[in-house]
């Protein structure tokens, strides 16, 4: 990555080294002259991980600064150094390496950690093949709307609900007849949970989901991002034709309310449930949430642009650069240029984007990259 690049970068997360050595230059596969001077006038900054990252992208006999920095942490805090460096499965420093680090903490540490560096030694994982278990992916059976159990009368079938009245409880046992207005009440409610509840049985009685979906956005736009309502939207976006069709509607709507946090858990949600069916799923559909995410970042830039917000323009650019933006946005990140709005450092990241735009591949969309988009915009705005 050029100096240029880095330094727009760096910008873009308000002047903060640590993000952009985290989410843009400690993701490339290599490292080039510019990216090491910039990560040697900002080791201070980085962390135990952030190290390692950058340890396994050097050059053999190029690992000085990286070894140095590691010593100090050890110096620092040694319960942190044995738990983020020596616990770390796979850890590889070659002979001189350890025998560098361990002439750097003599004295300095406590002897028992003083011996696992001389020793080179790792705590053997626990027995029955234990360690720390991946999470467990939601069971969107646990959904709260599924209240069979907790039914309650239904009310009359030619009534209109009143906006004061909570219909909450028992909707899976709501009669079909009350389809319209259970639509009605579902529209004017207040209360999220409610609202979610309603959605589930609208989706259960055959209501169309692009009708949903329209009441679902409108609820986001007003302020709703609640769990509730996010665990529906995974129900109805687990293939890629849903989010081609209505992938950029929803996420440029949690995105315009700063939901970054519920953009992580739906995309996530969603990849992990296709990936328990067919092998070939996941991949093109985590394509598809790539390109409407893609597009999403392009249209908070160009809103950003608009309204002449030079660090919005630069948090989505930022971002953008994460995702390894797909081809199909070559166009509209070239279009960006022409907005008598772009500064010096909104261009240079247009051309951090232009460079990746140019080498990618459909193929190369993955949840990190998402996630660490995510991560890009939210330093800046969250």
């Amino acid at each position: 990555m050029r100096k240029t690049e880095i330094d727009a970068l760096v910008r873009a997360h308000q002047g903060r080294a640590r993000p952009v050595a985290q989410l843009h230059v400690l993701r490339q596969a290599a490292l080039e002259p510019d990216d090491r001077a910039f990560l040697i006038e900002h080791v201070d900054e980085l962390g135990a991980n952030d190290l390692l990252r950058w340890k396994a992208r050097c050059e053999k006999g190029f690992t000085g600064e990286v070894i140095r920095r590691l010593a100090a942490l050890a110096a620092a805090d040694p319960a942190y150094f044995a738990h983020d460096v020596l616990d770390v499965p796979r850890l590889d420093l070659d002979d001189q390496e350890w025998i560098e680090l361990a002439d750097l903490i003599r004295g300095k540490v406590p002897a028992a950690l003083y011996t696992r560096v001389v020793e080179r030694r790792r705590p053997a994982p626990p027995a029955g093949g234990g360690g720390v278990s991946p999470p467990r992916a939601l069971d969107l059976s646990d959904l709260s709307f599924d209240l069979r159990h907790a039914a309650t009368a239904a009310p009359g079938a030619s009534r209109i609900p009143d906006d004061a009245e909570d219909w909450s409880f028992a909707v899976l046992d709501l009669p079909a007849a009350l389809g319209d207005a259970i639509l009605a009440k579902a529209r004017r409610t207040r209360n999220h949970a409610e609202r979610a509840n309603l959605l589930g049985w609208l989706e259960a009685h055959g209501f169309a989901r692009g009708v949903l979906m329209e009441l679902a956005l409108g609820a986001i736009r007003s302020g709703d991002v609640s769990f509730g309502l996010v665990m529906w939207l995974t129900r109805q976006l687990g293939t890629r034709t849903a989010w081609d069709r209505y992938g950029l509607d929803v996420l440029s709507a949690l995105l315009s309310r700063r939901a970054f946090s519920e953009v992580g858990e739906l995309c996530t949600i969603v990849w992990s449930d296709a990936g328990r069916g067919d092998a070939t799923a996941p991949r093109a559909l985590l394509e598809a949430i790539a390109m409407a995410f893609a597009l999403a970042l392009l249209g908070l830039c160009r809103e950003a642009l608009s309204r002449g917000d030079d660090g919005g323009a630069m948090a989505a650019l930022s971002a953008l650069a994460c995702l390894d933006p797909p081809s199909r946005v070559s166009r509209a990140v070239h279009d960006l240029r022409r907005s008598p709005a772009v500064s010096a450092d909104v261009a240079a990241l247009l051309a951090v984007n232009e460079r990746l735009v140019k080498h990618s591949d459909a193929r190369d969309a993955s949840l990190e990259g998402i996630i660490a988009a995510l991560h890009a915009i939210a330093d800046v705005f969250g």
